[in-house]
C-alpha cells in the first residue's frame, strides 16, 4: 500500500481511540461508501487470512468477515443471517427515527439490522473495543453505505480511561490460547466476539455512556461477555432519562470471570463498581424482564409508551454533526412503531414523561431513589 494510503486509513479508524471527546463524535462517522478506501482499509487490518464476502440476497450485503471467524462469521457467510430469532424479536422494540446503542458491536451483524429499522432519520452508535474487529466494522458499515451508524473504537464501561482486553482466547477452539498466538496461526478458528476485557492483552479506551448525552433512544443492546453491569454503571442516567427496551446477555460464567480481585486491581474498579448489579438495578427502578432467549434477556419499563407517547418521541434522534440523507430507507422510517408492551397493572398516566420533562436526575442526586420515584 501507498504510504499515503495507509496514513489516510489508519486516521479513520484509530482517531477514536486517541481523542475521547470532539474526536469520539466524528471519527466513527461513516461516509459514502469508496470502494478504494474500502479495500485498502482491509489490507490494514492485517488479519493474515482473506475476507469473506457474503452476497446472495442477504441484508449483510456488501459485508465482510475474517475467514476464520468461527461463530459470527461463519454463521453470515453460511447461513447469509446471523441470530435470526432474536434480531426479529429485537425488531419491534426499535422505533424508526430513535437512536439505538449496540454495546458490542463485533463486525456490525446487529448495526446492520438496526441501521435498517431506524432509518434516515435513526442513529445506531456503534462500540466495539478491539482495533482490528473495529476496522471491520467501520468497513461493513462504511461499504454498506450506512451513513446512519457511528462506530467508535472504544469499550462502554463505568469510567472515562484505559482498560485491557484479555490475554487469552475463552471459549471456541482457540480457547485457552494467547489471542496474539491464535492471530499469528494461520490455521487457527477464532470466535473474535467471545473476547472480553481483561488482563494482559491490548489497551482500549474506556467511556461511559452517559459521558455522551445521547437521546432519542429507544433500545440499548449490551453484549460484552460479563461486562454488562459495568456498561450499565455508566449508562445510568441515559437509561433513567430515556427509558429504552434493553437486551442484555446473561451468562453466569461470564459474569464471575468479570468479578475476579485481579481483573478489579487491573482494571481500577472500585468497590462500589465491583458490586453493582445491573439486573438487579434495572428491576429496582421498575424494568420487568419480558422475554428470555438463551442467555439474552429483554427487558422493559412499564413508561416506555406506545407510538407517540414513547418519551424519546417529542425530542430529537440523537446529532453528532450534519445529518447525511440516506435514500432507500423511507419504508423504514414510515412503518408505525408499536412495541410490546408489558403487563402494566399501574395506570398509564402515572407512568409516561410529562411533555417537556428532561428526566434527568441531578448531580450527586441518589439515581435508585430516583429511579424508584419514576415507577
Amino acid at each position: 500500500m501507498h504510504p499515503l494510503g495507509r496514513l489516510i486509513v489508519c486516521t479513520l479508524t484509530c482517531w477514536a481511540a486517541a481523542y475521547p471527546s470532539e474526536a469520539l463524535q466524528t471519527a466513527g462517522r461513516v461516509s459514502a461508501s469508496v470502494e478504494v478506501l474500502r479495500a485498502a482499509l482491509f489490507r490494514v487490518c492485517e488479519l493474515h487470512v482473506d475476507m469473506r464476502h457474503v452476497g446472495g440476497g442477504s441484508i449483510y450485503r456488501p459485508f465482510v468477515v475474517p475467514s476464520n471467524d468461527e461463530f459470527v462469521g461463519h454463521d453470515i457467510c453460511t447461513s447469509h443471517n446471523f441470530d435470526r430469532a432474536v434480531v426479529e424479536t429485537m425488531r419491534p422494540y426499535i422505533a424508526p427515527g430513535s437512536t439505538v446503542i449496540d454495546a458490542g458491536g463485533n463486525l456490525g451483524a446487529y448495526a446492520v439490522q438496526f441501521s435498517h429499522w431506524t432509518g434516515s432519520r435513526g442513529r445506531v452508535l456503534a462500540f466495539e473495543p478491539q482495533p482490528m474487529i473495529f476496522k471491520v466494522l467501520f468497513a461493513n458499515a462504511m461499504g454498506g453505505g450506512l451513513r446512519n451508524i457511528d462506530a467508535f473504537n472504544v469499550a462502554l464501561g463505568f469510567k472515562d480511561g484505559f482498560v485491557r482486553m484479555g490475554a487469552t482466547i475463552p471459549d471456541g477452539a482457540s480457547q485457552g490460547r494467547r489471542f496474539a498466538d491464535a492471530l499469528a496461526d494461520p490455521s487457527a478458528h477464532v470466535n473474535f466476539g467471545g473476547r472480553s476485557l481483561g488482563v494482559g492483552g491490548e489497551l482500549v479506551r474506556m467511556i461511559t455512556l452517559d459521558s455522551l448525552n445521547v437521546t432519542g433512544v429507544s433500545f440499548i443492546k449490551i453484549d460484552v461477555q460479563g461486562a454488562e453491569s459495568l456498561v450499565l454503571h455508566g449508562a445510568r442516567r441515559t437509561v433513567l432519562r430515556e427509558l429504552p427496551t434493553i437486551i442484555m446477555e446473561s451468562t453466569a460464567s461470564f459474569q464471575a470471570a468479570m468479578r475476579s480481585p485481579e481483573l478489579a486491581r487491573e482494571m481500577g474498579i472500585p468497590p462500589d463498581v465491583a458490586a453493582f448489579d445491573g439486573h438487579a438495578w434495572l428491576e429496582n427502578i421498575g424494568y420487568r424482564p419480558v422475554r428470555r432467549m438463551g442467555d439474552d434477556v429483554f427487558l422493559q419499563h412499564p413508561a416506555q409508551r406506545l407510538s407517540a407517547t414513547w418519551p424519546g418521541a417529542s425530542r430529537p434522534p440523537a446529532h453528532f454533526g450534519p445529518r447525511p440523507v440516506h435514500d432507500g430507507l423511507e419504508a423504514a422510517r414510515q412503518r408505525p412503531w408499536d412495541p410490546p408492551r408489558i403487563g402494566a397493572a399501574r395506570a398509564a398516566g402515572a407512568l409516561a414523561y410529562a411533555p417537556g420533562e428532561s428526566g434527568v436526575a441531578s448531580a450527586g442526586e441518589d439515581t435508585d431513589a430516583w429511579g424508584r420515584d419514576r415507577r
